[in-house]
C-alpha cells in the first residue's frame, strides 16, 4: 500500500521550492494581511488549481513536511491542499489564523512524529 507522507517526501524532495511571496509580504488579494511565514510552490509540479503545489516554509532547520493544511475559499470556490514544510508548531497554528483572518476554512492534519 502507498505511503502518503513517503509520496509526500518524494515530491519535496525531487522540486525545488520556489518563494513568491516572502514572509511579511502582502496578500494579493487582501494587502491588509502580510504572509507571516515564506509562502510559495514546488516548482514542476501541479495541484487542483493548475499551478504548482503551495508550501508553507518554516524556520526549523530541515524542510521536510511535518503537515499539510486543506484549505476553502468560499469567495473563490475553491478547495486546496498546501504542505507544511519544516514548520514548528507555533508557526502552524500562526499559518491556521491567518487563513481565518482571510475568512478561509482551514483544516490541519499533522505527520505522525514516529
Amino acid at each position: 500500500m502507498p505511503d502518503f507522507w513517503a509520496d509526500v517526501d518524494s515530491l519535496v524532495e525531487r522540486h525545488r521550492v520556489v518563494i513568491d511571496r516572502p514572509a511579511n509580504s502582502p496578500h494579493p488579494a487582501s494587502p491588509e494581511h502580510a504572509y507571516p511565514l515564506d509562502y510559495g510552490y514546488l516548482e514542476g509540479t501541479r495541484s487542483n488549481d493548475g499551478e504548482g503545489v503551495d508550501v508553507w516554509v518554516g524556520t526549523l532547520p530541515v524542510r521536510r513536511a511535518v503537515g499539510v493544511v486543506c484549505t476553502v475559499d468560499r469567495l473563490k470556490s475553491e478547495v486546496e491542499i498546501k504542505l507544511l514544510l519544516g514548520c514548528s508548531p507555533a508557526e502552524i497554528a500562526t499559518v491556521h489564523d491567518f487563513f481565518s483572518q482571510l475568512h478561509m476554512g482551514g483544516r490541519v492534519w499533522l505527520r505522525d512524529s514516529k
